[in-house]
């Protein structure tokens, strides 16, 4: 059931409840006014009977005949009202009185209990055809006699039937009136509910479309478009975000087949070209397995750094411990030298520089940026390593070479996975590209550690990278 269906109904009922309860009371109150009124019209009638009914029981004491009356004027009844008035006697016998109706009245039965009833109020007798009267017991006095006087209440029933007629007919006038007051308050009262649905099926039809229009916050439709939008927005983003992580997953995906694609292809070349007999000289089959195994170490070290990736994207160790990393970039530049001293390292530090950041994940960070430059930079390019305290309680170590440097348009894209920019820095002939995985583990040791990377261009020409780390807050750093 829709919920202006609902509504209608609700109101409706409310109404009828409403109505019902207020004529029952009208009715209930009203029969009591009229009984009250019809008793106070019976007292009035037994006063002015009294002395007709004292005649009467004298009349008999003494002997003599009662009397037959006839119709007084004074005392007859509106052509609308019916009634009647004996005297009755202690032994039940009855004495006539002057009638009140125009017309002879059939007394009905006269209760067995009818001089008990004396000066207790009016009460219902049923008439011999079915009538029921509202009747009163007046004791005569001086004698044991009581006179009992009856009005009809067919006024009364009347008066009550025309009156629940009225509610009926004024109730139901009220109820179609109402009840359609109601259907078109409530359908320009759910405009607005309308509209929120109407644009919600648009933004299912088309996420593009422009967010849901709506009343002012404040009002309860109002706050329904104000969470309705935001809950909007949200999926936006949240589909945003996925379509950026799944275009990203198939790149990854794309770009990891391609590398891995290249030693596998290599080594199983140099396998088909043995078993094929085309390596018959010892020194050329010495060149082959040596390719083999260059090809096989660099398909290592590439699973071996997607491992590390798929490592630090799922893996939290919590908070890492205290590290002082002037040691830790030394021993890395003196290995550097040591794998290829025609790339020239120098160092810049403080004595101590204490962060929080796991000593292998430090000593990676900067082998990695050193590899880096042995990498992409050619023979002879000098590099410069700085560790000092920067802002915020940051430690900030910045690589410096002066090599070609990098793009301007590739500074924010360096940490991408398997981005490389070989074509536009000049490499060794003799040098390992590597994986294009190298800086994408440095920014992601350094997020780890609650720090970040940043690339751009160093003073020199060259490349310079930047890696800020949460520093202890110790003051270690005495020169």
């Amino acid at each position: 059931m829709s919920l202006r269906a609902r509504l209608t109904i609700l109101t409706t009922t409310v109404l009828v409840v409403a109505l019902t309860t207020y004529t029952w009371m009208t009715i209930t109150r009203t029969e009591a006014a009229l009984r009250e009124r019809g008793d106070q019209e019976l007292a009035a009638l037994g006063s002015g009977l009294l002395g007709y009914a004292q005649n009467q029981v004298d009349r008999v004491e003494s002997g003599r005949p009662v009397l037959q009356f006839r119709t007084l004027e004074k005392l007859q009844l509106d052509d609308a009202l019916d009634g009647y008035a004996v005297v009755i006697l202690d032994d039940g016998s009855s004495l006539p009185l002057p009638r009140l109706a125009r017309e002879p009245t059939t007394l009905p039965q006269t209760p067995p209990d009818v001089r008990s009833r004396a000066g207790q109020g009016s009460f219902t007798v049923q008439g011999t055809d079915g009538i029921p009267y509202q009747a009163r017991v007046i004791e005569v006095p001086a004698t044991d006699a009581v006179l009992l006087v009856a009005l009809t209440e067919e006024s009364l029933h009347a008066t009550t039937a025309d009156l629940v007629r009225a509610s009926l007919v004024t109730g139901a006038v009220l109820l179609i009136a109402f009840g359609l007051l109601t259907t078109v308050a409530v359908h320009i009262g759910l405009r607005p509910l309308q509209a929120l649905a109407a644009g919600a099926h648009r933004i299912v039809a088309d996420p593009t479309s422009p967010r849901l229009a709506g009343p002012s916050p404040g009002t309860e439709v109002g706050d329904l478009t104000v969470a309705l939008n935001t809950m909007v927005d949200s999926l936006r983003d949240a589909i945003t975000t996925a379509d950026e992580a799944r275009v990203r997953t198939e790149q990854f995906a794309d770009d990891a087949a391609h590398e891995l694609r290249t030693p596998v292809t290599a080594i199983a070349g140099y396998a088909d070209l043995y078993r094929a007999g085309g390596i018959v000289d010892s020194d050329r089959l010495s060149q082959v397995f040596d390719r083999i195994d260059h090809e096989a170490r660099r398909l290592g070290n590439l699973v071996e750094d997607l491992l590390t990736l798929n490592r630090l994207d799922h893996h939290n160790t919590g908070v890492a411990p205290a590290t002082d990393i002037v040691l830790l970039t030394a021993s890395a530049a003196a290995d550097s030298m040591a794998i290829d001293h025609r790339h020239p390292v120098t160092i810049d530090a403080p004595d101590h520089a204490w962060v929080f950041i796991e000593p292998d994940d430090y000593f990676r960070v900067v082998a990695n940026l050193l590899a880096n430059v042995r990498a992409h930079t050619p023979q002879g390019t000098e590099t410069e390593i700085t560790i000092a305290f920067g802002p915020d309680t940051m430690v900030v170590l910045t690589v410096d070479d002066n090599g070609p440097g990098i793009p301007p348009n590739m500074t924010d894209k360096v940490f991408d996975r398997f981005r490389r920019i070989a074509h536009d820095r000049k490499r060794d002939s003799s040098s390992n590209s590597g994986s294009g995985l190298g800086l994408a583990i440095v920014a992601s040791l350094a997020g780890r550690a609650g720090g970040h990377a940043l690339a751009g261009p160093a003073p020199t020409g060259g490349a310079r990278f930047q890696i800020a780390l949460p520093t202890t807050g110790a003051d270690h750093h005495v020169r």
